[in-house]
């Protein structure tokens, strides 16, 4: 007995100290990132209606000329700050639908009051499988994001349901997203990824690049999407604001506007 509960001791003080150096290391890379991004992705100057919505971490710069009372919201990450899908289904009367399966998060969800005719809270993932998820806690029990990767090495976890955008569309019946909020720590390269294969019709996309963020994952991202037709109007820190291509207006609009690089 002694020599199993000096293994786990062992076990939890490497476990510790990698997820320390985890978090060094990301934070090193994050803050290089947002010093160099700035200098390589170019931001288009448009006409789209930029406001920002939520309050606190829960803010985002939503491009408000793409929003009306018909549009269809998802936002992905909810964490403990629902102000943008309160915001958005109170100014605009639109339909959002808000996925989080973190435990803090559905009963934080419970709590609120909010009109639920307007405003859809599924205690889901969103993901590139249909499948279940294994999401590991962060290294500070106080907070609330989990993270489909071990980020910090804490080796805890739940397992949730997960679900494609595409699967979740066709359940709900809807062949068109006007805004995608995608706040889901390290998940967000796959789901990229699969909107893009799945061929999702996206008006506008809000997403965090982060956990774990690097300058080569977030150009590689923003050069699929450019790819895709999405275009970048906005971006704070790891916080970015994509709009599709036509839907642009800008006074420099021409022509040869759409061949040009994504980045500077």
């Amino acid at each position: 007995m002694d020599e199993i509960v000096r293994a786990d001791a062992v076990e939890m003080k490497m476990r510790s100290l990698s997820g320390i150096f985890r978090q060094v290391r990301n934070g090193s890379v994050k803050r290089i990132s947002r010093i160099l991004v700035p200098h390589f992705v170019k931001v288009e100057k448009a006409d789209v209606g930029l406001e920002l919505l939520g309050n606190g971490t829960g803010a985002w710069a939503v491009p408000t000329k793409v929003i009306h009372p018909e549009a269809i919201c998802y936002c992905a990450g909810v964490g403990i700050n629902a102000t943008l899908d309160m915001a958005l289904a109170a100014k605009f009367g639109c339909n959002v639908y808000s996925f989080d399966p973190t435990p803090r998060s559905i009963e934080y969800f419970k709590s609120l009051q909010y009109d639920r005719t307007k405003l859809q809270f599924l205690p889901i993932g969103i993901w590139s499988e249909d499948t279940q998820v294994k999401f590991f806690a962060p290294a500070n029990p106080m907070h609330v994001n989990h993270s489909s990767v071990d980020l910090h090495g804490t080796g805890e976890y739940f397992t949730a349901e997960c679900r494609r955008l595409k699967t979740l569309m066709a359940g709900f019946g809807h062949a068109h997203l006007d805004l995608l909020k995608l706040d889901i720590e390290g998940s967000w390269m796959p789901v990229l990824r699969d909107l893009v294969a799945s061929k999702i019709s996206l008006s506008a996309l809000c997403v965090e690049f982060d956990s774990p963020t690097s300058l080569r994952r977030i150009r590689e991202a923003v050069e699929l999407l450019a790819r895709y037709g999405l275009r970048v109007v906005h971006f704070q820190g790891e916080n970015f604001t994509f709009v599709r291509t036509d839907l642009l207006t800008s006074a420099e609009d021409d022509p040869a506007r759409k061949s040009n690089p994504v980045f500077a």
